[in-house]
């Protein structure tokens, strides 16, 4: 929306709104001037009356000046202006709070800038809009989201929210690919360049890349808990005293191999397909 525009109007209402209350304290001095005088109907009194210092002409005089007041256009905006300014307050959504737009910027963050179904819904519900009006607004800031002062701030945390949820599905898929087929811990597959010595063994890795897979990345408290109640490691006193951050850092670590893992085995598929296809087009010229 025009946002001059709109702060020109809200300017020039604060302007006349000044005026108009410069006006009405004079209105408000004179009549209790008014109620002090003498009134018109006291004869003796009004022997020493100057003209227009009696009551009822100080009321009076106060009425007329506020009645042209009321009455002055000068004062007020016009009909074309509150109708241009009616306009633009539609356009602008004046109906959406700071904690509206609070709101659906976090819903951004939170699905995607482009996961409208998601978006709409959270918000909806958290601040009582309709659907069709979440869409509408959805809409406007995609189209116009740089005239918002210090939009690059909002684009900033969209992309690293964005990067975060990518390279999250991006190892969920890397722990299914790796778990697949895999029943119980036990079982796990080697995780390949594994550093073991007077650290972790291959049992404890094994252990925390399935829970992993059981509870999901950052559920720490839960795999301490498992890691301090399961009966195979009631005497191994190093695992059982991890705290959540070692046992992040090693998860972290063990992800780091098992996606690296994924990508030379998905790069080694696709070499291997590249090859076949190379051999039946050559089997097929023959």
């Amino acid at each position: 929306y025009n946002k001059e525009a709109l702060t020109w109007f809200f300017d020039r209402e604060d302007q006349l709104e000044t005026a108009r209350q410069q006006v009405q304290v004079q209105v408000t001095a004179i009549r209790d001037q008014a109620k002090l005088a003498p009134s018109l109907h006291n004869m003796r009194a009004n022997l020493e009356l100057e003209p227009g210092k009696s009551s009822e002409e100080l009321f009076e005089k106060a009425q007329k000046m506020e009645d042209e007041m009321l009455s002055n256009p000068e004062l007020r905006l016009s009909d074309e202006e509150r109708a241009e300014k009616k306009a633009l307050i539609d356009e602008a959504y004046a109906d959406w709070s700071k904690g509206d737009f609070k709101s659906f910027t976090k819903g951004l963050e939170m699905h995607g800038r482009y996961n409208l179904e998601q978006i709409q819904q959270d918000v909806a519900n958290e601040t009582g809009k309709s659907i069709k009006e979440v869409q509408k607004y959805y809409c406007s800031f995609l189209r116009r989201y740089r005239e918002i002062a210090g939009y690059q701030k909002l684009i900033d945390r969209f992309d690293r929210a964005e990067a975060k949820r990518e390279a999250r599905e991006k190892r969920q898929v890397a722990i299914s690919w790796k778990l697949e087929g895999v029943e119980d811990w036990k079982g796990g597959p080697p995780l390949l360049g594994t550093r073991h010595g007077n650290s972790y063994s291959a049992e404890e890795d094994s252990f925390l890349l399935f829970s992993v897979g059981r509870y999901g990345y950052g559920a720490w408290p839960k795999m301490r808990i498992a890691i301090r109640q399961h009966w195979q490691f009631r005497f191994n006193y190093f695992f059982k005293s991890r705290t959540e951050k070692d046992i992040q850092n090693r998860v972290d670590y063990l992800l780091k191999l098992v996606e690296k893992e994924y990508e030379e085995a998905l790069a080694k598929e696709e070499k291997n397909s590249g090859s076949s296809s190379i051999k039946t087009e050559e089997d097929e010229g023959e």
